[in-house]
């Protein structure tokens, strides 16, 4: 799901940028467009801080970082995309896999608490295809471990759960900008958290001296930051598009919830509805577990008047399963549970993929 760019609409901020004497300010300060994205999102989630980075990838390796998660683990789902794990990874953590829900295709909440020990650091939950994880128990695991809650959504800009947008239960929330996200702007990630300290460490890690004056004064300056900073365009092209970018999520919400009923209805799909009182997904994309082999699918959504094609989602093994993990792993020595039901889901699942408007 991807807004169509309106050059027109872009151009003049574009080019007020290039003419700007104070250009500078954007990118190294965070000031003009970059702080007016960051207020956005902090708004949307519902809390006080936020920092926009370079990609949501290498915004999951600074909140590692950040909250000095190290030589831990991290309990996450192996239904995922890898950039998902490879800021916990990089950071030197051990994945711990958890099984799935059957229908959100989320880290299930009653497995999670079974597999805490000792060593278990921090719970890394992923909104895969826009539905938001049960944040909410995932929240109350967290505290009654004493783990950090760290929330991987970046296809899941607009999505809501239980009234609030998806990031408010965790600890840090990490957003993507780059393409086919519903706020695209070529590249960028967004971190949102409610710990100023937090904040505070991101800041000093990531940005740059003139930024970290401005926002951790008591830290000292570090000029051995990694630059993560967003690039200014992308900044100012995310802020054109932000409020817009509601309106085709809602369009997308529509279509895939209608297209769910009526799948239900026909007794063609096994994975139940989400239900709009308490889960609004965003589905940046939308799948179904099938009782009928794909192409039938597509024939009668076509039939009855869905313009559609049925494909292979993006996610057809699990993450233990990939040979870059593997290799990546195997120094740890670290023994990986089978998690059966994101297996099936990896093998059944299909994609109904609509026409781009």
């Amino acid at each position: 799901m991807m807004n169509v760019v309106d050059i027109q609409k872009i151009q003049p901020k574009i080019s007020d940028f290039v003419s700007d004497p104070d250009q500078w300010g954007i990118s190294l300060s965070g000031t003009g467009a970059v702080y007016r994205l960051e207020r956005k999102f902090s708004e949307l989630v519902g809390h006080s801080y936020a920092l926009s980075v370079s990609s949501a990838t290498s915004g999951l390796w600074a909140v590692f970082m950040a909250l000095g998660i190290h030589n831990s683990d991290v309990i996450t789902t192996p239904y995922t995309w890898g950039g998902s794990l490879s800021g916990l990874m990089l950071a030197g953590n051990r994945s711990v896999f958890v099984d799935i829900d059957r229908d959100t295709l989320t880290l299930n909440p009653k497995k999670v608490a079974r597999s805490i020990t000792p060593k278990t650091k921090a719970i890394l939950a992923v909104d895969i295809y826009g539905h938001p994880c049960e944040a909410n128990l995932l929240r109350k695991i967290a505290d009654e471990y004493g783990l950090l809650l760290i929330q991987d959504c970046a296809q899941s800009f607009g999505a809501y759960f239980q009234g609030h947008h998806t990031g408010w239960y965790a600890d840090a929330s990490v957003f993507s900008l780059t393409v086919g996200k519903a706020l695209f702007a070529g590249e960028g990630g967004m971190i949102v958290t409610k710990h100023q300290e937090l904040y505070d460490r991101l800041v000093w890690q990531t940005q740059h001296p003139h930024r970290q004056m401005r926002d951790a004064p008591d830290m000292p300056i570090n000029e051995l930051a990694m630059n993560l900073r967003i690039h200014p365009l992308a900044a100012i092209w995310a802020e054109a598009y932000f409020d817009s970018a509601f309106a085709c999520i809602s369009v997308q919400q529509d279509k895939c919830f209608s297209t769910l009923e009526f799948l239900d209805e026909e007794n063609l799909i096994q994975s139940k509805i989400p239900d709009k009182n308490k889960v609004k997904p965003s589905f940046y994309a939308l799948t179904i577990e099938p009782r009928c082999e794909a192409h039938e699918i597509e024939t009668i959504l076509k039939e009855n008047g869905w313009a559609c094609m049925v494909c292979v989602p993006s996610i057809t093994k699990p993450i233990y399963n990939h040979e870059a993990y593997i290799s990546l792993s195997r120094p740890e020595r670290f023994k990986q549970k089978r998690c059966p039901i994101a297996e099936v889901q990896c093998r059944d699942r299909v994609r109904i993929v609509f026409p781009k408007t």
